[in-house]
């Protein structure tokens, strides 16, 4: 594997592009030297209280939506609406540990899961989104609205479990 440091910037983060053909990846090294946020490929992934979280970023509009799936989906549910609405928002959509491309090492509650949500909206400073919750997702969003007293500009539910 080879390895190119690009640049540092940032609050004095590293980047670090990493290559064996016909993969590469990025990382994003913060000053203690743990990767933050790397790259396969088209992919993304976050690590997140030990847990390597996949998400995915579609489109490059000002106003941001955050997609939140049901239990047991991930980011393939919705790709017909992110088809829709990437050509007129910034849309994240991410894998729950245990579900799709993100790792999973041991049972979390619903408010573990929502911790981990809500240090994803932290790190990708995601403040004032549109949210978008699918059932389970809707509890997170209760949850990162009440406890955490995350900013939105809107909340929408979709058959919401627990309320």
């Amino acid at each position: 594997m080879q390895c190119i440091k690009l640049s540092r910037h940032l609050n004095n983060n590293i980047y670090f592009l990493f290559w064996k053909y016909p993969f590469f990846y990025l990382t994003l090294m913060n000053q203690s030297k743990k990767s933050i946020i790397y790259y396969i490929g088209d992919t993304m992934y976050m690590k997140i209280n030990n847990l390597n979280i996949y998400y995915e970023k579609h489109g490059t509009k000002e106003q941001t939506i955050l997609i939140l799936p049901g239990w047991g989906d991930n980011r393939k549910t919705f790709s017909n609406l992110i088809n829709f609405l990437k050509n007129y928002f910034t849309i994240y959509i991410l894998d729950y540990p245990g579900f799709g491309n993100s790792s999973f090492k041991e049972t979390l509650t619903i408010f573990d899961y929502a911790d981990i949500i809500n240090i994803f909206v932290k790190k990708l400073n995601l403040e004032n989104a549109i949210l978008i919750g699918h059932s389970f997702g809707g509890r997170i969003i209760s949850i990162l609205t009440t406890k955490y007293n995350i900013k939105y500009k809107k909340i929408i539910l979709m058959d919401v479990a627990g309320l």
